[in-house]
């Protein structure tokens, strides 16, 4: 450190040393500080980017989830409107009826009408819950991306040196505040 042996502008060598010492001391601990704040800054908007990339990625799954619940559930509808046709069909013709024409043949239609009309209900649940997952991954996807920018634009050093020299002026000009009151120039010097 620099040691001022002469008075400068009628303030003593010792309020200057003063002020130099407190400037050195508020600039290096300003310094570690902000250092320390950044990198942890940083840290955290990497986690945060981690995060939002996982549940990025566990939307998409959960798409893929619906996706293949809905084919399942068709399955299971067909299975049931089969069954149903069948069951019709054995008891119509256990009964001697045709199934060619009249009652028989508009219930089997029926039958067959309300099985497509549920599987196109189906069809369009799961599209619009498949929809509602994509649209959470791309959300996921985008807050990650801007968290990736926040981790990339936070530079620790560059801020403790910004926050050290800020911070090592103030101090400087309180020391020489301190120093003035502690050391009065002498008369005559």
């Amino acid at each position: 450190m620099c040691i001022v042996t002469t008075s400068i502008a009628g303030i003593s060598a010792a309020a200057i040393n003063t002020a130099l010492a407190v400037g050195a001391v508020s600039a290096g601990t300003a310094g570690y500080m902000q250092y320390q704040s950044s990198r942890t800054q940083k840290n955290m908007a990497a986690y945060q980017e981690d995060v939002a990339n996982a549940n990025a990625k566990a939307a998409q799954e959960a798409a893929g989830a619906e996706q293949r619940m809905a084919e399942w559930e068709h399955l299971d509808l067909s299975r049931r409107a089969l069954q149903e046709t069948g069951n019709a069909r054995v008891q119509y013709a256990a009964s001697g009826l045709s199934l060619a024409s009249g009652t028989p043949a508009q219930f089997l239609s029926d039958i067959a009408d309300t099985y497509d009309l549920d599987s196109r209900k189906l069809d369009y649940n799961t599209s619009q819950k498949v929809y509602q997952r994509k649209m959470q991954a791309y959300n996921y996807s985008t807050q990650a991306t801007g968290y990736g920018y926040q981790k990339h634009s936070i530079n620790p050093g560059l801020n403790a040196s910004l926050g050290g020299i800020s911070s090592g002026l103030g101090g400087f000009a309180s020391g020489l505040s301190i120093g003035s009151r502690l050391f009065p120039k002498e008369a005559g010097a």
